[in-house]
């Protein structure tokens, strides 16, 4: 479960970046031209040239959805749904 929460903070997080620089997927991102100056986050870091992909791999999946059912469908289906522009896969 944490690292679903994890995988969901990372996906908000990246489509932030990506609306703050004005690209659509992880592609447009990483093949932006570089910045003169450098563009911060709504933190207030730096954002990176470059993002790298994630890979989820959820072994036993129907064990799972048996034993957290409502922790685990949300987001999953969220993750499904809008994780692939910003670079992660399930």
């Amino acid at each position: 479960m944490r690292r679903m929460r994890w995988a969901l903070k990372e996906m908000e997080h990246r489509y932030k970046v990506l609306a703050k620089v004005g690209v659509r997927n992880l592609e447009g991102f990483n093949t932006r031209p570089p910045e003169d100056t450098p563009v911060l986050d709504d933190e207030g870091n730096p954002i990176p040239a470059r993002l790298p992909f994630i890979v989820i791999v959820i072994d036993e999946l129907a064990d799972l959805m048996m034993t957290a059912k409502e922790d685990v469908e949300t987001g999953l289906a969220r993750i499904a749904q809008l994780a692939r522009a910003v670079g992660i896969h399930a």
